[in-house]
């Protein structure tokens, strides 16, 4: 039998918003990004409206969009264990 996936552990919050608005999720290591991105849409009761990424140790993953002037990595095809994640570590 394989075994489990280790669960990361994520405080999500709105910057600049008082009173503060937060979750905490977990999440399997094995997520791709964009299934991250699919969570903390459900989690804050959003549509998934507006353009996102994620800010990593200086690479930026999202969803690929051709009229986007700036590069980013395709988040379908990274997992959480493959950015190389630590305790303490701030994704933007």
């Amino acid at each position: 039998m394989t075994p489990a996936p280790p669960i990361y552990q994520f405080r999500v919050f709105l910057e600049d918003v008082r009173p503060l608005v937060w979750r905490r999720i977990q999440v399997p290591a094995d997520f791709a990004i964009a299934r991250l991105h699919r969570v903390i849409q459900a989690i804050m009761d959003w549509q998934d409206c507006h353009l996102h990424e994620f800010s990593v140790a200086d690479r930026t993953y999202g969803a690929p969009d051709s009229e986007e002037e700036r590069e980013v990595l395709d988040e379908r095809g990274v997992r959480l264990q493959d950015i190389g994640l630590s305790i303490g570590d701030r994704v933007a």
